[in-house]
């Protein structure tokens, strides 16, 4: 969820007049009517008018004493500049990490501003905006506005503002940074309701700001668990804790004539730890030449782990690119029935997909062909998803970690008889798809909440 999108759409809705309804009986000040004309960027209600910054209040530059003592001793005036802005968080400002001396600010161009007054930053960087919640100065850095109460209030200039950002900054100049004149700066052209009429889409602007906050959090918090949820309900699963056991259900004579393998931790009594290389072929990949032969005409799906971020969901069918019959051939790339289980081995370890047809991979990648008198394709799927963390542990290289082949086939699963790996796996894609249908739920909310209000 994009939450400063779905502010800047607010923000886009208010400066409009789209926020709040308009009222017959509240109408723009005989000041403000006084005005001359000025042409807008777009239509405003009929009872708004586009006027200039310096129209409605009055701008105001900043200064920096010399460095003497009596300047800045005893320093009674909060003294601001751009450096101080990245670290107050809200719409108030009460000080910086400077003060200056009643000396200071009458022998600089320094001016002291009331609470209320709007500061801008207008250079390194341009564009933060605050409030003076007391009596304030500034640095050169900033161009700031006391407003005409008849005319405007603070809130309404300092939304107005973080909105024009970005046109203030196209009208900047400069070598060493941008800056925004204090001439150009009073040029800024602010949409201008009746002073009721800004006070009422204030409140609603914030009271929506407060409402997309408690919604961020609340996504975060859902998300969390939700991810929750699936590594609880796989860890589970693996422990045999998942579903029941059935007494009639027991290993195949394949598996139980396997080597004991020593596990992690204790499975239940009719499971065996086993190595991948037990229960399935390891298959790596490889990279046919760059011949048009090897690649035309493209009939065999082949697969590297760049393609695989964008692949949502259990199964794969196919990545960008595709081989030839001569490619396959006269490479170590593979050919895997479908049901092999691909693993990215590199760049980055731990994507895991089941093929849905007949694929190769590159080397990024060692996937496995299960032998299905022992184990099922579900049941290594997420059974690898859960080894994710302990065979990156094992990974080596200098580039980037790779797992190789050999390390790869020892990873250790726990197997329990077919008929429970498929009711598990049953659970399991049950329980990843509800999750998966909340958090698209959740990003749907969010896009809808964009599209209205775009």
């Amino acid at each position: 969820m994009n939450i400063e999108l779905m502010k800047a759409k607010v923000l886009d809705l208010a400066i409009r007049g789209k926020l709040t309804e308009q009222r017959a009986d509240e109408a723009l000040s005989s000041e403000v009517l006084q005005l001359p004309e000025v042409k807008g960027p777009f239509e405003l209600p009929e009872n708004w008018r586009w006027v200039t910054l310096n129209a409605v209040g009055r701008i105001v530059g900043g200064g920096t004493p010399k460095a003497e003592d009596k300047f800045w001793e005893p320093g009674e005036i909060a003294w601001l500049r751009p450096a101080d802005f990245s670290k107050v968080k809200g719409k108030y400002i009460t000080c910086g990490e400077r003060f200056i001396s009643q000396e200071g600010l009458k022998k600089s161009s320094a001016q002291l501003m009331p609470a209320g007054a709007v500061v801008f930053s207008s250079r390194a960087p341009i564009g933060y905006v605050f409030i003076a919640a007391n009596s304030v100065a500034t640095s050169q850095g900033c161009k700031s506005v006391v407003p005409d109460e008849d005319k405007v209030t603070s809130d309404w200039l300092y939304y107005s503002l973080i909105y024009a950002v970005p046109e203030i900054k196209s009208r900047a100049a400069g070598t060493t940074f941008l800056e925004i004149s204090g001439k150009k700066f009073g040029e800024t052209k602010i949409a201008l309701p009746p002073l009721n009429e800004q006070r009422r889409i204030v409140q609603k602007i914030e009271e929506l700001f407060k409402i997309i906050d408690a919604l961020q959090e609340h996504q975060d918090s859902l998300l969390d668990k939700l991810d929750l949820i699936r590594r609880t309900a796989l860890d589970k699963a693996i422990r045999g804790q998942l579903t029941e056991q059935h007494a009639d259900e027991t290993l195949s004579p394949e598996v139980l004539q396997l080597p004991e393998v020593k596990g992690p931790f204790e499975l239940p009594e009719n499971w065996r730890w086993v190595t991948l290389n037990a229960v399935g072929r390891i298959v790596g990949g490889g990279t046919p030449k760059a011949e048009d032969k090897f690649w035309e005409p493209g009939e065999i799906a082949w697969l590297r782990p760049a393609d695989f971020s964008k692949v949502k969901g259990k199964y794969i069918t196919c990545g960008e690119r595709f081989i030839s019959q001569e490619g396959l051939k006269k490479s170590s790339a593979q050919l895997m029935p479908a049901g092999a289980v691909v693993f990215s081995s590199r760049a980055p370890i731990g994507y895991v997909f089941i093929a849905a047809n007949s694929v190769a991979t590159s080397q990024g990648c060692k996937s496995v062909v299960p032998d299905e008198d022992k184990v099922t394709s579900d049941w290594l799927y997420y059974s690898l998803i859960y080894a994710v963390p302990e065979i990156k542990s094992r990974a080596a290289g200098t580039t980037f970690l790779e797992i190789s082949g050999k390390k790869f086939g020892e990873t250790k699963i726990a197997l329990p008889p077919l008929n429970e790996q498929r009711r598990i796996a049953a659970k399991l894609d049950s329980i990843f798809s509800a999750v998966s249908t909340v958090e698209q739920l959740l990003q749907n909310t969010a896009a809808e909440f964009d599209q209205d209000a775009a």
